[in-house]
């Protein structure tokens, strides 16, 4: 008995890993970048130069591959253009003449699924931030009427990005907008007297978009710079953001136009349906869309008189039965006959002349009738 082992030197109870001896971390750290040898790359900075690499806002919602396609059907040009998926949220376009891309580029900015789709043309630099750029018409509010020259416009176009072009008669610039960083929604003017005043920036065509911080990656209930105890608040809206609620509103109620014949057809004498009504999409679920009938529930709501079918059901029957009802069919029509008496020759109201009275038999001369009489004799 005195040659009983402990817990310990059995080994009981002790993990795996306290028995395997532990490893000094190594002082080598990452592995040593590759370095690259210097190459002729001109050819192809010229294949590519008919490019555009795009970037979408929303990859849980705007799949790559989906985006894509889209565009290049909504774009409907000419020209071949040829595409491919880039990651998860990266595509490139190519183009076969530079007509086509720039006939692209001045229909900018494009979104799908109501969020934005950043699209800039390639250029041959390395950034893991490449493309965030994308061209926005921007109408400015509050500026005077007689400050609405080419001078003052390109200044405030610089100011917000790459100025590209102006439209003095509605007040508005191009301008290529940094997409990754926060919009700005109003901007801080100096004349030359030294007045300073905030004028407001109408973005074209923007659709979701976040309206605490107004960044395009998500909106004002998922943005990360608000506190949570103001994120059910409500605050005044600016331009850009009426216009882009007025705009899901009225893509909302073109689906519901869209889906409301086909849904009275389907649910005709049945209770109106609550999810008809629903509101936007938003971004943490999928958008909530009627629940789809099995076919045969449909089925049940439709004609089931077929011509060909009665038809043939009738021809079905045996000869003897249909023998029995055309026997039938006549006696019972030759009874109708005699109830209403003899049918009449002709319509009331027609206007057909009647026939011509039947001819009196001819007389014929004694004479005659009795030679007639005397040959036959």
């Amino acid at each position: 008995m005195s040659n009983r082992y402990s817990r310990s030197e059995k080994g009981k109870w002790v993990s795996e890993a306290s028995r395997t001896p532990t490893r000094k971390p190594s002082s080598q750290g990452r592995r040593a970048p590759i370095l690259l040898p210097s190459s002729d790359n001109s050819k192809l900075i010229e294949d590519n130069k008919l490019t555009l690499l795009g970037r979408v806002t929303k990859p849980s919602i705007q799949k790559p591959q989906w985006v894509l396609e889209w565009l290049i059907q909504f774009w409907n040009l000419e020209t071949a253009v040829t595409g491919r998926t880039l990651g998860p949220d990266l595509f490139q376009v190519k183009f076969e003449t530079e007509d086509a891309l720039l006939s692209v580029m001045r229909r900018a900015p494009f979104h799908y699924k109501r969020w934005m789709i950043i699209l800039q043309r390639w250029e041959p630099i390395v950034s893991n931030s490449f493309p965030r750029r994308t061209p926005f018409w921007i109408n400015i509010h509050g500026l005077p009427l007689h400050f609405w020259t080419f001078q003052i416009l390109e200044t405030i176009g610089k100011a917000l990005g790459v100025h590209m072009d102006e439209d003095i008669p509605q007040g508005r610039v191009r301008v290529e907008i940094d997409c990754l960083k926060n919009l700005e929604m109003q901007l801080p003017v100096q004349l030359q007297s030294g007045e300073v005043f905030n004028v407001d920036l109408e973005y074209g065509n923007l659709q979701k978009h976040c309206f605490y911080c107004y960044s395009l990656f998500h909106e004002e209930d998922d943005c990360p710079s608000k506190p949570v105890s103001t994120r059910t608040s409500t605050h005044e809206l600016g331009i850009s953001q009426q216009n882009t609620l007025r705009s899901l509103e009225d893509h909302r109620r073109r689906q519901d136009s869209r889906r409301a014949p086909t849904s009275q057809m389907r649910n005709s004498g049945s209770l109106p349906r609550d999810d008809h009504a629903v509101s936007q999409r938003s971004t943490t679920s999928r958008p909530s869309y009627p629940e789809r009938r099995p076919y045969h529930d449909y089925a049940r709501h439709q004609s089931s008189y077929d011509p060909r079918a009665v038809g043939k059901a009738q021809d079905r029957r045996p000869t003897f039965e249909r023998r029995e009802l055309r026997d039938h069919s006549s006696t019972h029509s030759s009874r109708e006959y005699h109830l209403h008496g003899d049918r009449p020759q002709y319509s009331q109201s027609s206007r057909t002349p009647p026939p011509n009275p039947a001819r009196e038999p001819m007389e014929l001369p004694p004479l005659l009738r009795e030679k007639i009489s005397a040959g036959e004799n």
